[in-house]
């Protein structure tokens, strides 16, 4: 094989890896459109879906996101496999408590098993929050969480002010609840 043909040879496996990689970009680009994501992404002054979740522990029945509407409300999503989440609970129970529940709603929401989690639970007395269960994970699939822990803090009018992916520490969670009830 000549030099020339080498040459050519080689400009073209490089020409049809940029084809490939450019017909890669295209179609992923395409598909973002029609596959969004969250995390960290959800437009601010947004309602969240209606749902109905059921107490694990922390009260009784059911409750309605609607039904807290008139306080700040901050809604964690987590599990009781993802070590981020249980490190993040104590805290939340904390500024829960520094609050009152009265003034600041701070509810923890999972779809693991109903029993499961209160099994967890039941080993953890420190953690004071409403735990409820977000059957099938409803909720969670409708705001497309991907990852957790994912915090969402919601105005006194039920709308979307901040979230976010991964674990908030203490003075995070206090600041935007103290500006929230500022509002």
């Amino acid at each position: 094989m000549g030099l020339t043909n080498f040459r050519s040879l080689r400009w073209s496996r490089f020409g049809r890896v940029i084809g490939g990689l450019f017909s890669l970009l295209m179609v992923g680009s395409l598909l973002r459109q029609f596959w969004p994501t969250s995390n960290g992404r959800l437009a601010a002054g947004a309602t969240l879906p209606e749902a109905t979740l059921t107490y694990i522990a922390g009260g009784e029945g059911t409750l309605s996101l609607a039904d807290l509407r008139g306080k700040p409300v901050l809604v964690n999503f987590w599990a009781t496999w993802c070590g981020y989440c249980v490190k993040e609970l104590p805290m939340l129970s904390k500024v829960q408590a520094k609050y009152g529940v009265d003034k600041v709603a701070v509810i923890a929401v999972n779809d693991d098993g109903i029993e499961a989690t209160r099994a967890f639970l039941s080993q953890r007395p420190a953690l004071t929050l409403p735990f409820l269960h977000d059957s099938g994970g409803s909720l969670g699939r409708q705001l497309n969480i991907r990852n957790i822990p994912f915090t969402v803090f919601l105005d006194r009018e039920g709308k979307v002010a901040a979230d976010k992916t991964g674990i908030l520490s203490e003075d995070e969670t206090v600041k935007r609840l103290d500006e929230l009830l500022a509002r």
